[in-house]
C-alpha cells in the first residue's frame, strides 16, 4: 500500500513543482529529487534554524502580492503540522515583516481554507 502511495504523491508532486517560480524543499534529499524535474536554481532547501537572508528573491514579485503556498495533507501527518506551526511562529513573522502584502494560502488535501 505505501508503494503505491509513494508512486501516487510522487507524481502529483513532480505536477505541483512545476508550476512554481520557486520551491523550498523540507530536506536535501527532497531538493535532489525535485531538481530532476526542474532546474536546480528553482529549488532550495532548508535545515532547522535556516538563514532567511539565504532564500532567493524573485524580481517579478516586486510590488506583487507575494503568496507562500502550503500543499501537503494538513492534519494527516504529524510532520505536516509541525512544518507548518514552526513555519508560522519562526518564519512566517519575518516574511511578512519584509514584505506586509504577503499571505499564505493552504491548498493541501483537507486543507483548513477559510
Amino acid at each position: 500500500m505505501y508503494k503505491m502511495e509513494l508512486g501516487k504523491m510522487e507524481r502529483y508532486e513532480k505536477i505541483v513543482v512545476r508550476k512554481f517560480h520557486h520551491v523550498v524543499a523540507v530536506s536535501e534529499s527532497d531538493r535532489a529529487l525535485m531538481t530532476k524535474w526542474v532546474d536546480g536554481d528553482r529549488v532550495t532547501s532548508f535545515r532547522p534554524l535556516w538563514d532567511l537572508a539565504g532564500i532567493p528573491t524573485c524580481s517579478r514579485c516586486a510590488g506583487t502580492r507575494a503568496v507562500v503556498t502550503f500543499v501537503g495533507a494538513w492534519m494527516d501527518w504529524e510532520p505536516n503540522v509541525d512544518g507548518v506551526e514552526y513555519f508560522a511562529r519562526e518564519i512566517w513573522p519575518a516574511i511578512k515583516a519584509d514584505c506586509a502584502r504577503s499571505a499564505v494560502a493552504d491548498r493541501g488535501a483537507k486543507s483548513r481554507r477559510a
